[in-house]
């Protein structure tokens, strides 16, 4: 891959991670349950699960398992939202 075409893949995703972090930061500020929550490194881990569950989407399409992914990821935000 060209160092173009990195920096603009790096970009992008570095796009949807700050989509992430402005929402769940916005969030943790109306007082919607996520205190206990970093914002910066929740939306890291979406960012993560998302490419993963991308990666497996494609290589292997087993639902189960990308629902279990993407339950993985919500669980933090259930479990906070909920204490």
């Amino acid at each position: 891959m060209s160092a173009q075409a990195r920096a603009l893949a790096w970009a992008r995703l570095s796009e949807v991670e700050a989509f992430f972090r402005e929402r769940l930061a916005a969030l943790r500020l109306r007082g919607g349950g996520l205190e206990p929550l970093d914002p910066v490194a929740m939306a890291e881990n979406l960012l993560a699960i998302v490419l993963a569950i991308r990666v497996f989407a494609r290589l292997a399409p087993d639902r189960a398992r990308l629902e279990r992914l993407a339950d993985s990821a919500l669980a933090p935000l259930r479990h906070a939202a909920l204490a």
